[in-house]
């Protein structure tokens, strides 16, 4: 592997772990890449997978702060992301202490709310990968009819 691969690599895994959502042109980049042999698909998986165990842990910290500093409980399910949630749970980023300390409403369980069918622990990184290298546009908007105003021009 040369250094410029090695660098472009470093440079996208970083772009990947910094950004929530990848803009269009960040996609474009990454099909690129992938289709020019720079970059591979095992690599982006394990992107992948490092991204959802960082936010996985974000989740649960949202959740055990919630119990601790405040009146209303941030549930699993019902944290900034339960896919990332469930799936960290599910690799093992928690100690057992940590899962010890997971309260779940439902009556779920650590393992009920990771069999869930709705998180699909286990396609979750192919999932993710596939969404980073969609590059189909986002439909075009479409005013109402009858809906004028000054600020949109050309609107009918």
């Amino acid at each position: 592997m040369s250094q410029l691969q090695a660098n472009t690599i470093t440079a996208v895994l970083q772009t990947l772990d910094s950004f929530s959502s990848l803009e269009m042109i960040d996609r474009r980049l990454l099909v690129l890449l992938l289709e020019e042999g720079t970059i591979s698909r095992d690599i982006l998986l394990k992107a992948a997978d490092q991204k959802l165990r960082k936010v996985g842990r974000t989740a649960y910290v949202q959740h055990i702060t919630s119990m601790v500093q405040s009146t209303y409980t941030i549930w699993p399910d019902h944290t900034l992301s339960a896919e990332a949630f469930a799936y960290a749970l599910a690799h093992g980023e928690f100690t057992k202490n940590e899962e010890r300390r997971i309260r779940f409403d439902h009556g779920d369980t650590i393992e009920s709310f990771i069999a869930s069918s709705e998180y699909a622990v286990d396609h979750l990184c192919q999932k993710t990968v596939d969404q980073w290298l969609d590059i189909t546009p986002p439909p075009e908007h479409k005013w109402p009819k009858g809906d004028h105003d000054s600020y949109c021009p050309g609107c009918d």
